[in-house]
């Protein structure tokens, strides 16, 4: 038996060779009794957002589902979050058995300051989905305070039509209000 555990979550290539000093030939060879499995089930699991190449700003969700976990660990730039596990997903009532199956975690990415950042996540020690997204924020501070007004946008979303903006600093982000 070979232990390939050392090798979880990365591809590899398996070979298999014959060597014999015998002086007879012979009509070929087989191979019997292989099996390759993991003693650590991995259950079905989507990261939904954030989505690979996205833009975040201000306070975001970093969501999925997973159908069977003891723990979801969200890591950013290395930093690792622990998510919230078991919310009511009735959409995967099909695949899993059960729709206790979400997971999130609420984050402000203005924490990881501006520019490229990657996302992983991992399902019991195992990664699952690994990500790079890009965050914008308003500058040095990580959760501006204080802010006010509300911002016309004309033409949106469509020539002729306006909307207003208004900032919410619970969201950390801009709202469209009537």
């Amino acid at each position: 038996m070979i232990d390939l555990s050392p090798f979880v979550g990365a591809r590899i290539y398996l070979a298999f060779g014959l060597w014999s000093n015998a002086s007879e030939t012979a009509d070929g060879w087989y191979i019997d009794d292989v099996a390759v499995f993991s003693s650590d089930f991995v259950s079905p699991v989507t990261l939904e957002n954030p989505r690979a190449a996205s833009f975040q700003s201000g306070v975001g969700v970093i969501s999925g589902w997973a159908c069977h976990a003891n723990e979801i660990v969200i890591e950013l730039d290395g930093i690792p979050l622990k998510a919230g596990y078991g919310t009511t997903r009735e959409d995967t009532r099909s695949r899993c058995g059960d729709a206790n199956n979400g997971f999130s975690l609420l984050w402000n990415w203005n924490n990881l300051g501006a520019g490229e950042h990657t996302v992983r996540a991992l399902i019991d020690g195992v990664e699952f989905a690994n990500t790079t997204v890009r965050v914008t924020t308003f500058g040095e501070d990580t959760f501006p305070r204080g802010l006010r007004g509300t911002f016309p946008i004309p033409g949106f979303p469509r020539p002729g039509e306006n909307k207003r903006l208004r900032w919410e600093e619970s969201l950390q982000n801009f709202v469209i209000i009537p």
